[in-house]
């Protein structure tokens, strides 16, 4: 963009304007653009030129070559810019719609973008806010319950935010909170009627750890609150109070009237069909609000979709007995207490003298009961019971140093895909859960271990060569300090990996999850797949890992693309 700057026919100029990324659909992101600014590594911002679009978006010219052009009219402003602007990809002058306002409007909310400026052709540019430029936002409004709020502080009075929810079923689901839209009177109105509802325990099915020492009321008040648009996490975004609602039944408040799709959650009735389960009250994420029960529920409700990827394959078992952060221990041997209905495989050990005898995790009652053991974590092999020597995936494991940005993994796994599909193979990522990703190459089941590790160091090899300043495959912690370390001797019998779905015992109660190459890049935040959110995403876009149980793939025909891509070279 410098270099673009340079070719403006001018020797001292001052642009007002702003640097935005764009989506797929040509629409101006804030996320993406988070991802871009946090860019530090030369080689992390040159894979991001070609991913993400951006580009210089241009509104005004303030000076030029000593003139001071603030004194004139906006109209004039425009004429020197658009004639002294260069045209490029990078450097945009923001064009103007003149007059039909209101229609231009309608179809930027159309398009789900923030909203308009309306200028006054003839204003000269001040650096402050001026009746002359108005702000015209696309904004929502809902009917919502209160079921809280802040305390006040600095010279705030009353309450500082109300803490706001939407019911599914009975129970009242936290959305958010709103501080804006009070002057003194509301303030002093609504908090003396919310005393007069307060109550010890929260209303809300769950609440964020911040929000503990919150006052909860009882949730018979309904506010009209107005606002942009629902996060990913279906959390209000820039919301303003508007007003109580009176006449409005707080029932009527819905997850459903809101657009919002229900979340489901699995019942107390569904799991009280199983006599095992104890201490579900225990603390396994406190931070979050999490308890064992939700771990067990979460496990009970996300059976379907994960026994496909644990089905047939021996598994280690890694507990957690207080939770995330309380000591943890390893099992390969399946406990002499587990009941008969538990499928268990024996299998010779390579580093012991006798068998192990290896759970296999085929039913959602085997899981529900791995789960009441504290098994936050999943870690199945990447071979079956059937066919132990042969693994029916490749794994390559990018694992970063702790002080690497998470987006210089996502940038390394774009070259990992290149050098697969060189090699005419289908890959699927998926977040580790922790800091890392994962990319999964499915095959068929008749390839050595051996074999599919050696094939495995060759594709990092090709991936890392020309990319040693982000990434390397030094296993020495010293070596692979500030770069990506990409592991492929996790392509070993015995050896696991966290399965997809599962969780992960870290701050968050994160979920591994599956993505669509579409969606590596700058932008992407493992952080946003946890607990509380993944069933929304399996809802919006399906088990994207299908492919990793169907995507059978032979490795003689990647073997002959690669001694034609050596020929070649």
């Amino acid at each position: 963009m410098l270099e673009e700057l340079k070719t403006v026919p001018a020797n001292e100029f001052l642009l007002d304007g702003e640097i935005c990324a764009f989506d797929e659909e040509g629409r101006s992101s804030f996320q993406l653009l988070q991802g871009r600014i946090n860019l530090r590594n030369r080689a992390a911002v040159r894979q991001a030129l070609g991913q993400i679009p951006a580009a210089f978006m241009i509104f005004d010219l303030l000076t030029c070559d000593g003139y001071d052009l603030r004194g004139a009219t906006w109209k004039e402003r425009q004429q020197v810019l658009e004639a002294l602007l260069p045209t490029s990809s990078l450097l945009r002058r923001v064009e103007t719609i003149r007059g039909q306002g209101g229609e231009f409007k309608e179809l930027v909310c159309a398009k789900g973008l923030e909203g308009i400026v309306a200028k006054d052709t003839s204003s000269t540019y001040l650096s402050k806010r001026s009746p002359h430029w108005q702000k015209v936002k696309c904004v929502r409004q809902e009917c919502f319950v209160i079921g809280g709020y802040t305390r006040p502080s600095g010279s705030r009075r009353h309450f500082g935010a109300l803490l706001l929810g939407l019911f599914q079923d009975r129970e009242l689901v936290f959305v958010g909170r709103v501080g804006t839209g009070f002057d003194a009177r509301r303030l002093k109105t609504i908090h003396a009627k919310l005393q007069k509802l307060t109550r010890p325990e929260t209303p809300f099915r769950e609440i964020p750890k911040e929000l503990r020492d919150a006052v909860w009321v009882e949730p018979k008040l309904v506010c009209l609150v107005q606002f942009n648009e629902w996060t990913r996490d279906r959390i209000l975004r820039a919301p303003s109070f508007q007003g109580l609602q009176p006449r409005v039944d707080p029932r009527d408040c819905r997850i459903e009237e809101a657009g919002l799709a229900p979340s489901n959650e699995t019942s107390e009735d569904e799991l009280a069909g199983y006599p095992f389960l104890s201490n579900l009250d225990k603390p396994f994420w406190p931070e979050d609000g999490y308890i064992k029960r939700d771990l067990v529920s979460y496990y009970h409700r996300i059976a379907p979709v994960i026994l496909p990827y644990l089905r047939d394959r021996p598994m280690n078992l890694e507990r957690y007995p207080d939770g995330y952060a309380g000591k943890s221990f390893y099992q390969k041997d399946a406990p002499d207490f587990f009941p008969e209905w538990i499928r268990t495989e024996i299998v010779q050990s390579e580093s012991k003298e006798r068998p192990v005898r290896y759970v296999v995790c085929d039913t959602r009652d085997t899981l529900v009961y791995l789960a009441n053991l504290a098994c936050i974590p999943l870690h199945p092999w990447s071979s079956r019971v059937d066919s132990l020597e042969n693994p029916d995936f490749l794994i390559i494991d990018l694992d970063p140093d702790p002080d690497v940005p998470f987006t210089q993994v996502t940038s390394f796994a774009l070259e990992v895909r290149r050098v697969l599909e060189q090699l005419e193979l289908q890959s699927f990522p998926k977040t580790s859960g922790a800091k890392g990703l994962h990319v999964l190459v499915p095959l068929e089941a008749r390839y050595s271990y051996e074999m599919v590790r050696s094939f495995g160091e060759i594709v990092a090899r090709l991936a890392v060569h020309g990319n040693e300043q982000i990434a390397t495959l030094e296993r020495s912690l010293a070596k692979r300090k500030g770069k990506v370390y990409v592991d492929y001797l996790q392509n070993g019998m015995g050896k696991t990996i966290v399965s997809a779905y599962c969780l992960r015992p870290r701050p968050g109660a994160p979920v591994s999850a599956p993505l669509a190459w579409s969606e590596v890049g700058p932008a992407l935040r493992p952080e946003s797949f946890h607990l509380g959110s993944i069933f929304r995403r399996l809802d919006q876009k399906g088990d994207l890992f299908q492919g990793v149980l169907t995507e059978k793939q032979s490795l003689e025909n990647a073997l002959q693309k690669l001694q034609g891509l050596m020929e070649g070279g």
